[in-house]
């Protein structure tokens, strides 16, 4: 895997919005916890635009995204939102500028999709990790402190520990793992199977999380991996939040019961409740990087860098 450079005091921090629309004031917010934190921001030319339910043309929004990977005086691009809309640029990025001009890159929900392209045509590390709200609400603290130790340190994240006000972390099966992370929001890797963008899961560790899913397409999601042959080749799996995720009819199927009866079959370990997604909290995951998980003492290690 190719790793991007550590982020530093002064370094530019280019913000693109690769989705949905997102409110000016939004930016500015997400922009300003930046620049009190020593960073210089560079806003991309097309961020605040909207088109319908999109942030703009799929030119404009894929165009700041290749401009920012070829622009020397950008050092990491992150992500204003996600929503939807990321899924129609990946045959428009630019992957050879990607792939020599290796940078940071950071999102989660729909830029899901961007991950897994990037990853697979470039070899490239890329960061799941909060946005815009996620980096300035009252509990950003937590957000900070690990989107800090993923970017600006070259020493690996080490173990994950939850927020004080978390529950806490839960075995659903108990063994121990490692291996390289990858995953993300889960209707998105599903939405790319049978694409060239399609996630390879051989040997890795599978991290997931959604919202506003009902659990009968969590189910059917799970299932079409199943299909796929995706679950059965990876070594442990790690379940973040499922924000909104209920069920609508007393009786139904919760989450929970979608997530045992489709996965605990597997026989490898799954740790749940990893403060991963939707949710107020939202690690920052070098994804490419090798990760140790024991399942059964709730324990979650990065082990490696993902910086050079």
């Amino acid at each position: 895997m190719i790793k991007p450079q550590r982020l530093i005091g002064g370094n530019t921090i280019g913000i693109v919005s690769p989705a949905s629309s997102i409110a000016k004031n939004e930016i500015k917010r997400m922009s300003e916890t930046l620049k009190k934190k020593g960073y210089k921001i560079k806003i991309g030319q097309h961020a605040y635009e909207q088109k319908s339910y999109l942030a703009g043309p799929d030119e404009h929004r894929v165009a700041d995204i290749n401009d920012f990977f070829m622009d020397d005086t950008v050092d990491a691009i992150f992500c204003s939102r996600g929503g939807y809309g990321a899924t129609r640029i990946l045959d428009k990025l630019d992957y050879t500028a990607i792939k020599n001009n290796p940078k940071i890159f950071i999102g989660f929900s729909d830029i899901t999709s961007i991950h897994l392209a990037i990853q697979k045509r470039c070899g490239l590390i890329t960061f799941h990790g909060p946005m815009s709200n996620q980096l300035c609400s009252s509990y950003a603290d937590y957000n900070m402190e690990y989107l800090t130790k993923a970017l600006c340190s070259s020493e690996p994240i080490g173990q994950i520990n939850t927020a004080n006000d978390m529950p806490p972390l839960q075995t659903l099966s108990s063994g121990t793992a490692s291996g390289k992370i990858i995953g993300g929001n889960l209707s998105l890797i599903t939405a790319l199977l049978a694409t060239p963008y399609e996630i390879e899961t051989k040997n890795a560790i599978l991290f997931l999380e959604d919202v506003s899913e009902s659990p009968y397409r969590i189910d059917r999601m799970l299932t079409q991996l199943l299909s796929s042959g995706k679950l059965q080749e990876v070594r442990g799996i790690i379940l973040g939040e499922w924000i909104n995720c209920t069920a609508k009819e007393m009786g139904d199927f919760t989450v929970q019961d979608i997530i045992t009866d489709r996965l605990l079959p597997l026989n490898i370990p799954i740790l749940t409740g990893l403060p991963i997604g939707h949710g107020r909290y939202n690690i920052t995951i070098p994804e490419g990087t090798k990760v140790y998980m024991d399942a059964g003492k709730k324990i979650f290690c990065i082990q490696e860098s993902a910086l050079s």
